[in-house]
């Protein structure tokens, strides 16, 4: 057996934790949860909303699917405590969400088990979860954005400083810098350039594809369970329409952030361009033109966070750095538009990364540099050795080269 899939394999248990009593800042869940780093001295001690999905993915490929549903199982439960799927299960991460990937999480469970009477729940749990985003994240544009829930302007005014490396704004200006935030920390691109710093005012285009991904599934689900599934084909139409209307860039070639309030596109190209193919919405000709875009983010070491532009502020989800969930998504992107070649050259070379650095530390790790292959320490905290979406990435990846 491959000796990086073996360590996985055998760390992996080593990263589910029980704890059913709020206790330590950390909320209680009804199921073991998974988190991402295997040393308990480390960061990252709480199951974490999006890093989950791609941790579940590998768990269930590699026979740990009742870890998986425990997983989902246990956001399912803070749906129905918080109305909301919580950045983590701590108390101080409760004031936001993270991209919405539950959808898919049930839909990959429901795969396997088949389980029609799970699902209801599940999908129930689901509806919850779709209109705390329409109601709480809605924007004039008709699209969606991240924001918060509730939180301390001033704290989240200096975080945002003391990351992105900012003086501290006057009194007047303290509200937009916490917003900025707080909306970054809820994208999982905290931070980017992406926005030009103003992150509560896009709609952004993997959001709203991850949201046309949730009316696509519970099309789906509503069919499964025998029921109507019209509105939700309706809502997935309608987003659709306004994606393409509003974030298509025909001269790029690729699908931009859509600045709703000053009512014009963001013109950085980052990995997000492959969430309309990922979730499926792209048209042949957008993901031919988006695949073509691919060598503005393409690099000896895989797929860099965003392209490299005179203007980018070097943030640790920029250019130069490589992180295995980008990595998975533009894959699992272009396999689902028929783009083997393409996918399977940019799987190869994560696979040699992970390998070059775990050769060299016996660890995976949370992120690396798409240009010199290095583990990236000095970017916003100290990299973790890291399971979780990096272990999911290279077991995805070396069975794809296999095939």
């Amino acid at each position: 057996m491959d000796k990086i899939k073996s360590h996985i394999l055998q760390e992996w248990p080593s990263t589910f934790r029980v704890q059913t009593e709020d206790a330590n800042n950390i909320i209680g869940l009804p199921h073991p949860f998974s988190v991402s780093a295997v040393n308990r001295e480390t960061i990252f001690q709480e199951m974490y909303y999006w890093g989950t999905y791609f941790t579940n993915t590998g768990l269930i490929s590699n026979g740990f699917l009742e870890q998986a549903k425990n997983n989902v199982d246990n956001m399912l439960y803070m749906i129905g405590r918080f109305g909301y799927v919580p950045c983590a299960n701590k108390t101080w991460l409760t004031v936001c969400s993270q991209p919405p990937f539950l959808s898919q999480m049930v839909a990959d469970i429901y795969e396997q088990t088949g389980d029609k009477v799970w699902l209801k729940k599940a999908y129930d749990g689901l509806c919850v979860e779709y209109n705390f985003w329409q109601k709480e994240r809605m924007t004039k544009s008709g699209l969606n954005r991240y924001y918060g829930v509730e939180f301390d302007v001033k704290e989240f005014a200096e975080e945002f400083c003391n990351r992105t490396k900012r003086p501290f704004p006057p009194k007047e200006e303290e509200l937009a810098y916490a917003e900025s935030s707080i909306a970054g920390c809820e994208s999982g691109w905290d931070f980017s350039s992406r926005c030009d710093m103003y992150n509560q005012e896009c709609n952004w285009v993997d959001l709203n594809c991850l949201l046309f991904g949730i009316e696509k599934n519970m099309a789906y689900f509503c069919d499964e369970l025998g029921c109507d599934a019209t509105i939700w084909e309706e809502r997935a139409n309608r987003r659709a329409e306004l994606i393409r209307k509003l974030m298509w860039n025909d001269e790029l070639g690729v699908f931009c952030d859509y600045d709703y309030v000053n009512k014009k596109q963001k013109t950085l190209i980052s990995q997000a361009m492959y969430y309309p193919l990922y979730v499926g919405l792209a048209t042949k000709e957008e993901a031919e033109k988006t695949v073509e875009a691919l060598k503005k983010l393409e690099y000896r070491y895989g797929v860099s966070a965003c392209e490299n532009r005179e203007d980018i502020r070097l943030l640790q989800w920029d250019y130069p750095y490589n992180w295995p969930c980008q990595q998975y998504l533009t894959v699992r992107a272009l396999e689902r538009y028929g783009y083997i070649e393409e996918a399977k050259r940019i799987a190869k070379k994560n696979l040699e990364l992970m390998r070059l650095n775990f050769e060299k530390t016996g660890r995976l790790w949370e992120k690396y540099n798409v240009v010199t292959g290095e583990i990236t320490h000095a970017v916003d905290y100290n990299t973790p050795p890291l399971l979780g979406w990096s272990a999911a990435t290279y077991l995805y990846f070396l069975h794809l080269v296999e095939e």
